[in-house]
């Protein structure tokens, strides 16, 4: 049995990179803060740090300082709107991950038989996840597209 311990972490901890396609290639792209950052800055401080977006392939580059958000569009990322890298068709709907730390979380959570929960932490991701992610009955699927997600990742990751 694997045990899944939900620590807090929300959907904003793992913003810090972002793999998308790239508008021009459609190959890889990261979408990372300009500059370094330290670990425990203020969330809103961090939310609006200026963004690069280059492509490891093309060399396509493009810059965001602006205070608009595309946040909460569903499988792209927050500053650009480029579709995630990491989505794929799951169980009717669409999975997606920002990177490969938030891929991990999603299949630390799915695969689990155990899961803990962190008594009164309703903004975690763990607990805001959809109820198809949640629903074990999906898990060997899910897992199955997860690690179909990794192999469209570049080795070493």
């Amino acid at each position: 049995m694997t045990t899944f311990c939900d620590s807090g972490e929300q959907i904003e901890d793992f913003i810090d990179e972002f793999l998308v396609e790239c508008p021009r290639c459609s190959k890889l792209c990261k979408v990372l803060l300009e500059s370094t950052i330290q670990a425990r800055e203020e969330f809103s401080l961090r939310l609006f740090r200026r963004r690069r977006a280059v492509c490891l392939n093309c060399g396509y580059s493009a810059s965001w300082d602006g205070r608009t958000l595309k946040q909460y569009l569903d499988g792209h990322d927050w500053y650009f709107g480029l579709s995630l890298w990491l989505r794929t068709p799951c169980c009717g709907e669409v999975l997606w991950a920002f990177n490969v730390r938030h891929l991990d979380f999603l299949e630390g959570y799915v695969s689990a038989t155990n899961r803990q929960q962190v008594p009164n932490i309703n903004k975690s991701l763990a607990s805001r996840l959809p109820d198809w992610i949640k629903s074990a009955k999906n898990r060997s699927e899910i897992v199955k597209c997860i690690q179909a997600l990794r192999k469209r990742l570049p080795s070493g990751n």
